[in-house]
């Protein structure tokens, strides 16, 4: 998002980078700085983002929205001598939004970037929410205007870049594979196995976490014969 005129003073917002942050549902993390001048004391903005990803066919996929955060343009601050001090109204901002993925949409990035180089869209909106104290008299026109700005950016994302974020989530080391169980068997044991994996799948995707252990467990009871005990 390029410098532009923004309520009382101009502001941008450049985006550099990503980083996964690791978790019970793992996050992508927009890194970008903002700078802002002419803003009064006090004067606020909340910025969030749309992103969507592009595959190597040019096609997008909605990746998921970011959770919004605020950022002070302007506040009283601590003045240090330097050869070629900022403006006095002049505040930067490294910014760093999360976007929160589900397994879906992580596996679904990897089937759209196909091993290769990929890019993101990144649809940001700025809200103004406070204008903070006033240096003076404001423009009729001001109060008029709508208080967002919005502006879209590409981020390209490499091989290297994104196996850096994968990492992170402790998804690089591995990846998952469906293997077919028959639902009938000809031995019975390897049937109730079947049986028992397919409740737990069901009552996972129930959200029956317990029950879904508890399933697998028994899973590891009627293959003990062949493997050995299984830790609790």
């Amino acid at each position: 998002m390029d410098s532009g005129l923004f309520g009382d003073g101009s502001i941008s917002l450049a985006w550099n980078g990503l980083e996964g942050l690791p978790g019970l549902q793992p996050r992508l993390v927009l890194v970008g700085k903002l700078v802002a001048k002419g803003y009064g004391i006090g004067a606020v903005v909340q910025v969030t983002a749309d992103v969507t990803a592009r595959d190597i066919a040019g096609a997008y996929t909605f990746v998921g929205t970011a959770t919004p955060q605020p950022y002070v343009l302007n506040w009283v601050k601590e003045q240090y001598v330097q050869l070629n001090p900022p403006p006095a109204d002049e505040t930067s901002w490294d910014v760093r939004l999360s976007v929160p993925l589900s397994a879906a949409v992580i596996e679904g990035l990897e089937e759209c970037r196909q091993g290769r180089d990929f890019s993101l869209q990144v649809d940001t909106t700025i809200l103004f929410v406070d204008g903070g104290e006033p240096k003076g008299p404001r423009p009729q026109t001001r109060y008029g205007t709508h208080p967002t700005r919005t502006g879209q950016d590409t981020i390209r994302v490499s091989q290297s870049d994104w196996g850096q974020v994968l990492e992170r989530w402790e998804r690089g080391v591995g990846i998952p594979i469906l293997l077919p169980l028959a639902a009938t068997e000809p031995d019975p044991k390897r049937a109730e196995v079947v049986r028992q994996l397919k409740n737990a799948r069901q009552k996972l995707d129930g959200a029956d976490y317990a029950g879904s252990v508890a399933d697998s467990r028994e899973c590891g009871h009627l293959m003990w014969p062949h493997f050995g005990p299984l830790s609790s």
